[in-house]
């Protein structure tokens, strides 16, 4: 399933928008493993925050889009540039707030395991999932296959980011026209 998974995935078409994309990467992944959750968390450095890009197995409107970079695990993911699965969440600050509340999701559910996302030697992002294989071997078996999809993700996800996103003077992202940029 995982070599099968990963062939599907490098095939899979560039659509014009990052979310759809990651979709579609999960909706492979989903087809061989059991994925109830998974959020790709990109690293803005101009506002010194992380936000939610993209996710899978919720909705956008009960799940927080935005953190500071500064703390919590996925900090230290970043950091790191090392996967790592976190087991409490009411001391990440992305989840500390729904954790606490009436907004607690049943599909996000810890550990959570926070894969780094590195293009040209820089990390820039993570993808936080639910582990595919469950607790053997400390999760090696879920670092080992996720940190190869990271491999295989990280350039196209940075691709998106370069060729669809530009910074607005309000600092808000606008996406650019790809067939433009294509012709």
């Amino acid at each position: 399933p995982e070599l099968r998974s990963l062939y599907e995935i490098t095939l899979l078409p560039q659509t014009n928008q990052l979310q759809d994309y990651f979709l579609g990467v999960m909706g492979i992944l989903s087809e061989y493993f059991s994925i109830g959750y998974s959020a790709l968390i990109l690293q803005d450095l101009q506002k010194g925050c992380l936000y939610v890009e993209a996710l899978y197995g919720i909705g956008r409107e009960t799940h927080p889009l935005t953190c500071s970079s500064q703390k919590g695990m996925i900090s230290k993911v970043l950091e790191s540039r090392q996967p790592v699965a976190i087991q409490n969440l009411n001391q990440e600050p992305l989840y500390e707030e729904m954790m606490k509340g009436m907004k607690r999701i049943e599909k996000v559910q810890p550990p959570l395991l926070c894969i780094p996302l590195i293009a040209d030697d820089e990390p820039f992002g993570v993808i936080n999932i639910n582990s595919l294989y469950g607790l053997r071997d400390e999760f090696a078996e879920d670092f080992q296959f996720l940190s190869i999809l990271s491999a295989i993700l990280s350039p196209v996800i940075k691709n998106y980011q370069k060729k669809n996103w530009t910074p607005q003077k309000s600092g808000k992202q606008k996406a650019k026209s790809s067939l433009l940029d294509e012709i």
